[in-house]
């Protein structure tokens, strides 16, 4: 794990309080001068409302998570399902491993894995674990990687008499924010890893996230596009961070603070 941070610490050790205050402001600046602003509305896509509204319930599902019951029976109270339904509880997050349930939802058909957002500090190792890896052909974000790589091999067993006792039910990943970049990894797991499919009676899986930042190359994720829905709000900053888009800001910061003014 440490040789892990030392690697990503590599592509943001020149980041100083000073670049960052005056490079952001020179930055600024500098987009405002040249009219590429970002626009007030953020360039939202239309949603409908019978998506947004399939969404809601997801969310609220994420928001008791953080609310962190101590118990199964208040998560289930929470979640507002019964307490036989909730198949797997961890309200504790370790080292690489965030809070997270699995749970039933037999009004959609699904086998839902809920995975908690960034909340306490072993939660924030998975997130600054940034490198990269290498993970079915392209790269995962390492730190979150190692995260559904752990809740995988901690759940699998249970997962697959879940499934092949409800054949045509979905497995359905989702979170928020690290949550949501841990569950896209673990439905394309699910789905890259024909063998362990198979151990689950090849059910169909889906993921959802929101604000989530990015996880994998752009190859994969435009191949998981069929699967998972990454909803982001407006210029959410968190959906577009990485060590290497750090690494570029810093870099731009560094150079709009040594500009000389433009005088009017």
């Amino acid at each position: 794990m440490w040789s892990s941070l030392r690697i990503s610490a590599r592509y943001v050790d020149n980041i100083t309080f000073d670049s960052v205050a005056l490079g952001c402001f020179a930055l600024a600046r500098k987009h405002e001068s040249e009219g590429d602003a970002l626009p007030p509305g953020g360039g939202e896509m239309p949603v409908p409302p019978a998506t947004l509204r399939s969404w809601l319930p997801l969310l609220k599902h994420c928001a008791v998570l953080y609310n962190a019951p101590p118990t199964s029976a208040l998560l289930a109270e929470g979640l507002g399902i019964g307490a036989s339904n909730v198949v797997s509880y961890e309200p504790m997050s370790v080292t690489l491993c965030p809070a997270h349930y699995i749970a039933l939802n037999p009004s959609d058909s699904t086998v839902d894995i809920v995975i908690r957002g960034t909340t306490v500090i072993h939660d924030v190792v998975a997130d600054v674990v940034g490198h990269c890896e290498p993970f079915f052909g392209g790269h995962a974000h390492a730190g979150m990687l190692h995260a559904a790589q752990f809740i995988l091999s901690r759940e699998l067993t249970r997962l697959q008499a879940i499934c092949q006792a409800r054949p045509g039910w979905t497995v359905h990943a989702y979170g928020h924010s690290l949550g949501g970049g841990i569950a896209a990894l673990i439905a394309c797991t699910l789905k890259s890893s024909a063998g362990v499919l198979e151990s689950l009676g090849s059910p169909p899986v889906i993921a959802t996230t929101f604000g989530a930042p990015p996880v994998m190359s752009e190859d994969l994720a435009r191949g998981c596009s069929g699967y998972i829905t990454s909803v982001v709000h407006a210029h959410d900053m968190v959906a577009k961070m990485s060590c290497h888009h750090l690494r570029q800001l810093a870099n731009e910061m560094e150079a709009c603070k040594e500009e000389k003014p433009t005088p009017h």
